[in-house]
């Protein structure tokens, strides 16, 4: 995984908070350009960070986590991750939650292989 995938994994986590923050139409203009150069494969990340400072919202950088034990006699979980493979974002389902959106490319996580 490189530095990219986490910064886009922590767009994509960050952007539905982003939305609901962006207080004026400048702001959701600017963040709506923001995830066009994400999607382009422009690295964003500076300008996350400061617009993160200017609506209120921490930014502590991408944390990968993997909530998991692969040792045996634990039940295998189903893990989805970006659609893209453009990011390091994973997500484990749990029972009758339904899978959620890249919010970057607005397509559902996809299923990854064990």
């Amino acid at each position: 995984m490189t530095d990219a995938q986490d910064q886009m994994a922590h767009l994509c986590v960050l952007l539905p908070v982003l939305a609901r923050a962006a207080r004026t139409p400048e702001q959701s203009t600017r963040l709506a350009g923001m995830v066009d150069d994400a999607r382009g494969g422009r690295d964003v990340t500076d300008e996350l960070v400061k617009l993160c400072r200017v609506l209120g919202v921490p930014y502590a950088g991408p944390v990968r986590n993997w909530p998991w034990s692969t040792s045996a006699g634990h039940t295998r979980a189903e893990v989805f991750g970006c659609p893209g493979g453009t990011c390091t974002r994973v997500w484990v389902r749990q029972p009758g939650v339904p899978v959620p959106r890249c919010a970057v490319e607005n397509e559902p996580l996809r299923l990854l292989e064990p």
